[in-house]
């Protein structure tokens, strides 16, 4: 785990929930269906699945794609669409 201070979830199911990233570490966890919120803070996911998310940024995160849309950057290649699933370590 990462030397950032955060809360550790470990060896949970969670289904069609929100789930925030910020601050957490996901240890031999399964998020499938979930909305997963991200502002940009310090995240780990080890040893854990994801299936079917949406995303929402909020916070530093959301303020970045904010100043490239106002260049407007083609978002096009920035676009998340639902992602197979992931296993393994992910930092």
């Amino acid at each position: 785990m990462s030397e950032y201070p955060k809360t550790e979830v470990r060896d949970r199911t969670i289904t069609g929930e929100d789930v925030r990233l910020d601050d957490h570490d996901f240890v031999s966890c399964r998020l499938d269906g979930c909305r997963i919120f991200y502002g940009g803070g310090y995240y780990g996911l080890y040893d854990t699945t994801i299936t079917n998310p949406t995303f929402a940024f909020d916070g530093a995160a959301q303020r970045t794609i904010n100043l490239l849309s106002m260049f407007k950057l083609d978002m096009s290649g920035m676009h998340i669409p639902p992602l197979p699933t992931i296993e393994g370590p992910v930092n």
